[in-house]
């Protein structure tokens, strides 16, 4: 009997063992994406990007912002879009790629709430126009701070996430709005905002430099 107990409890060693070199060895400690996740305004340095970028937290995104991301990019895409960042400089095969975002994903379950990888994720991303986070793209492409974004302003700002080339409001005005347009459809259709609001959010010009 004791035999058996000492076996049980060394396959639990064992599997713990190997679940942690599985989930942290080789990965980017959580420690560098925590820094996009601050408790207030501040400036970080981004390894990836090798800039400095202003931060915000969580509670200073309109809830129009949050709404936007969350109808045009589910929290699955959030966590995917985070954990590539997080390789950006690595040299993987792309089989070790894809491998590595996956384990970088279930470290981020495990490590950050929705909210905080909601944060992160608004925070560290590129926007075009040398605007690298929320703050720097509301300031550049809006020309207002964010907590000031209206709903019109927060579509048209997610939109550039999928590809801030393809939708800068400066170089494809047209673009940028069909964009901007789709996402409060999105958000309409899933009783994120009324139609109304929607509507004329889309009937809102684009902002100029």
């Amino acid at each position: 009997m004791r035999t058996k107990l000492l076996v049980g409890l060394s396959i639990v060693a064992s599997s713990g063992v190997l679940a942690f070199l599985y989930c942290c060895v080789g990965v980017p400690p959580t420690q560098e994406m925590a820094k996009f996740n601050p408790s207030s305004r501040s400036v970080v340095w981004d390894a990836c990007s090798r800039a400095n970028i202003d931060t915000i937290p969580f509670i200073e995104f309109p809830q129009t912002l949050r709404t936007a991301l969350l109808a045009a990019e589910p929290l699955r895409s959030q966590y995917v879009q985070v954990a590539r960042h997080s390789l950006c400089n690595s040299h993987r095969s792309p089989l070790r790629y894809t491998l590595d975002t996956y384990r970088v994903m279930q470290k981020l379950h495990l490590c950050f709430s929705a909210r905080e990888i909601q944060t992160i994720y608004l925070n560290e991303s590129y926007f075009g126009q040398d605007a690298i986070g929320i703050v720097r793209a509301a300031r550049n492409l809006i020309h207002k701070d964010v907590k000031d974004l209206s709903l019109s302003d927060s579509a048209l700002l997610v939109g550039l996430l999928r590809s801030p080339g393809k939708y800068s409001p400066s170089k494809y005005p047209d673009s940028a709005k069909a964009r901007r347009n789709q996402i409060l459809d999105l958000m309409a259709a899933q009783n994120l905002v009324s139609t109304q609001e929607a509507e004329q959010a889309k009937a809102e010009p684009l902002p100029t430099d």
